[in-house]
């Protein structure tokens, strides 16, 4: 015999519909704590075997637990809405006819759904918000997908509706989201996967009722999510469990800074190669298919890095760095104390994704070396690498993280794997070292440490440029041309050393200058970089001359930039970006100067003409918008006969003759119009060339020719 102890509970489960309370099909008794604050009140008494008299209902006939809007033919408990004739909504193991839905209390087949003799307050019926097409309803405390729910302390077999703790697979009064017609119980409206709350839609004298509207997977989950992808809520303020709990519970507000942080957070997904790359990189599987075909036993055992290891140089003598060069790199040593910038991914063994990798937050890792920034191992890993260097590296739990290891992502005395690939390092220690001195010491410091630590600044403020940090980068440059501007020269060697190195400063202050578009300040020191005296190479002379052009250029100072164009051009005769830019200098100048006509031809048309008639002409005569402005100066008045196709013609072979620093001379083909010869004229003289016009016949030949003065700069 069944008996509810008095820490439980029965529940039974009816479902309302207009005025009407019938019991469900499928009455079970569900044991629970009795704590719980949905509690039922059962009414009617027992009368032995017969089914329950519910409010606003007929007795039942025959044997069935309720008596239904359609009453079933003698069979079964309820006869649901949508069911076919004969079958009742049975919760069984095994489904036979005409058997009622029995709740156990002790009860043999045949016996109606009892009602038990004690009554506890409080305790709810609980009514489906939407029944869906007659289905009976059941709370379940943990169902598997499709299984019924059956909560007993003893089973009994091919009896009545069976509510047991432990569920049986495939068994039971289902309820899914799918059920086969005419069975089962109700399919609840905001639950998923057959489990849920449910919700009532009236309360009547005390009886609770569940009021949980959103949840489902009994996990406090919306429905449709997938819990793995569950953010944690954080508030405010700490809310105190017991202040929720009580009858005026507390009140609480979400944090900002969690979406905040969740959208500034690095990309979940990634399309960069070099990126999808690095993570195929896999510490378990991916490159030891060399030894895949390997019929060695022993080596079939071997773990994955000590199979590693043996391809591996040691870098400690003892195994704890060992290393794998993949990609060979560039240039010195790294010094200790240089800033090391470098990308890396880090294994542990048979894990195919890295635990960290510096690719996943799309920017390198910037590190000092010898300063206590890295473990032990991957400090002295770093230090054997060259600029562009890709390698591997295997490090022990002796120069890792030890037998503690860095939980929960790094476990204790593991060994790990790194794959650094090395961007660049910069050393800047005698700067260091130089700011870390007093005014007096910086005052009696050797020209050659001075020396070094201009030439450190000179390197961070390359880097910086690099890194498109021009402020940075214009500090950097500043501060070196101050430490070697206020050096003291003893012989010609240091005068030449301090001159080459003033020389670049200045030349790439003055690239800052004009990429932050102050041509003025670039001029400036294109000037301070042209009057060093001593120690500037050829290269460095026509940068300067080369940025001093581009900048007086930005000025509209046409003449003065291809000066200083040409004395570039005479360092460096077959520099393509020295002849783009004078290509580009003089269509800029011809722009300007045909704007410059065409305002002086609006400015000066009417000046041979009678004032009186100009003035009364004025009056009658609109103002002339921009519009009209601009398309009357698309409009060669001046040379009416000359096509725009001739005008682009000329404009681009006097575009590539200046630019070309080989030829001198540009003849024009004969049988030429007056105008159009009056047109070249124009350009030419706009260009600096001087015009030789010769006559064969009928015929005028005309040349064009690099001045001698312009040639030479």
């Amino acid at each position: 015999m069944f008996t509810c102890s008095p820490l439980h509970i029965c529940y039974w489960y009816v479902r309302t519909e207009k005025r009407h309370v019938d019991s469900s099909s499928s009455n079970k008794s569900e044991c629970l704590p009795i704590q719980s604050t949905y509690p039922t009140i059962l009414r009617g008494e027992s009368e032995g075997r017969g089914s329950q008299k519910m409010e606003g209902e007929s007795e039942s006939e025959g044997r069935g637990c309720q008596k239904m809007e359609r009453e079933s033919e003698g069979r079964g408990c309820q006869k649901m809405e949508g069911e076919n004739e004969g079958r009742g909504c049975q919760k069984m193991e095994r489904e036979s006819e005409g058997r009622g839905c029995q709740k156990m209390e002790g009860e043999s087949e045949g016996r109606g759904c009892q009602k038990m003799e004690r009554e506890s307050e409080g305790r709810g019926c609980q009514k489906m918000e939407r029944e869906s097409e007659g289905r009976g309803c059941q709370k379940k405390e943990g169902e598997s997908e499709g299984r019924g729910c059956q909560k007993m302390e003893r089973e009994s077999e091919g009896r009545g509706c069976q509510n047991m703790e432990g569920e049986s697979e495939g068994r039971g009064c289902q309820k899914m989201e799918g059920e086969s017609e005419g069975r089962g119980c109700q399919k609840m409206e905001g639950e998923s996967e057959g489990r849920g709350c449910q919700k009532m839609e009236r309360e009547s004298e005390g009886r609770g009722c569940q009021n949980m509207e959103g949840e489902s997977d009994g996990n406090g989950q919306q429905e449709g999510q997938d819990p793995s992808y569950a953010l944690p809520v954080h508030l405010t303020k700490t809310v105190h469990l017991s202040d929720l709990c009580s009858d005026t519970g507390s009140g609480f507000e979400v944090s900002e800074e969690q979406f905040e942080t969740h959208l500034s957070s690095p990309s979940t997904f990634f399309d960069d190669d070099s990126v999808i790359s690095s993570l195929q990189f896999g510490a378990g599987n991916c490159f030891f298919n060399d030894d895949e075909n390997s019929n060695s036993e022993d080596e079939i055992h071997i773990e994955p890095f000590e199979k590693l290891a043996q391809k591996m140089e040691d870098l400690t003598g003892d195994g704890g760095v060992l290393k794998m060069e993949v990609w060979p790199g560039v240039g010195g040593d790294i010094p200790s104390g240089a800033s090391v910038v470098f990308h890396f991914s880090a294994f542990l063994q048979y894990c195919d994704e890295p635990f960290d990798s510096s690719h996943l937050r799309n920017k390198p890792e910037r590190k000092h070396v010898d300063m206590g920034e890295m473990i032990p191992g991957f400090n002295l890993a770093i230090k054997t690498m060259r600029k562009g260097e890709i390698a591997r590296f295997l490090i022990q739990p002796d120069y890792a993280y030890g037998k503690l290891g860095c939980l929960p992502r790094i476990p204790g005395d593991e060994a790990i794997l790194y794959e650094v690939n090395l961007i660049s390092f910069l050393d800047r220690v005698a700067a260091d070292s130089y700011e870390e001195l007093d005014e007096q010491a910086r005052s009696s410091a050797t020209f050659q440490e001075k020396l070094e630590a201009a030439r450190a600044y000179h390197r961070q403020g390359n880097e910086n440029y690099r890194e498109h940090c021009l402020p940075a980068a214009r500090k950097a440059y500043y501060r070196a041309s101050w430490i070697m501007e206020n050096a003291g020269l003893k012989d010609e060697a240091e005068e030449v050393q301090r001159g080459s190195l003033l020389a670049k400063l200045h030349s790439n202050l003055a690239q800052v200058f004009l990429d932050m578009k102050e041509p003025e300040r670039a001029c400036t020191q294109c000037k301070l970089g042209i009057n060093i005296s001593r120690g500037q190479s050829d290269d460095v002379l026509a940068k300067i001359y080369y940025r001093f052009g581009k900048a007086k250029a930005l000025l509209n100072d046409f003449k003065g930039a291809r000066k200083e164009f040409h004395h570039a051009q005479h360092l460096k005769p077959n520099n393509p970006e020295i002849n783009k830019e004078l290509a580009a200098l003089l269509g800029k100048e011809m722009k300007v100067a045909a704007k410059e006509r065409f305002m002086c031809q609006r400015m000066f048309s009417s000046l041979g003409n009678n004032n009186d008639q100009v003035a009364s002409d004025s009056k009658l005569t609109p103002p002339i918008s921009s519009t009209q402005a601009k398309k009357d100066s698309s409009d060669n008045s001046e040379f009416p006969n000359v096509t725009p196709e001739f005008e682009r013609v000329v404009e681009e072979r006097l575009l590539y003759f200046a630019a070309d620093p080989n030829v001198n001379e540009l003849t024009f083909p004969s049988m030429l119009s007056q105008e159009e010869i009056t047109f070249i004229s124009v350009a030419a003289k706009i260009a600096n060339l001087s015009i030789q016009l010769t006559y064969k016949g009928r015929d005028a030949v005309l040349k064009l020719v690099k001045k001698k003065s312009i040639s030479i700069g």
